[in-house]
């Protein structure tokens, strides 16, 4: 997980090629802590960045089956 041009990113390698997931509807390089939620079921992946509407994207292809991944976390992304 990581920030481009003040949006939050998270990839991940499900064994078929990198999967790229992004919260595009705010920016958060403003200095201030916030909740990201990142979860993998499956083939399904999901972004929430605070309480801004979760962005899903559905793996294709094979993928590695892991049961699921959970990572939350409060960032605060303190440059521009």
């Amino acid at each position: 997980m990581f920030q481009e041009n003040g949006y939050v990113v998270a990839e991940s390698d499900t064994g078929s090629g990198l999967v790229t997931i992004r919260e595009r509807v705010q920016k958060f390089n403003d200095g201030k802590y916030h909740v990201v939620k990142y979860v993998r079921m499956g083939r399904n992946s999901t972004l929430q960045v605070n309480q801004l509407p979760q962005q899903v994207i559905q793996h294709t292809g094979d993928y590695l089956p892991f049961n699921w991944i959970f990572l939350q976390t409060r960032i605060s992304f303190l440059f521009k």
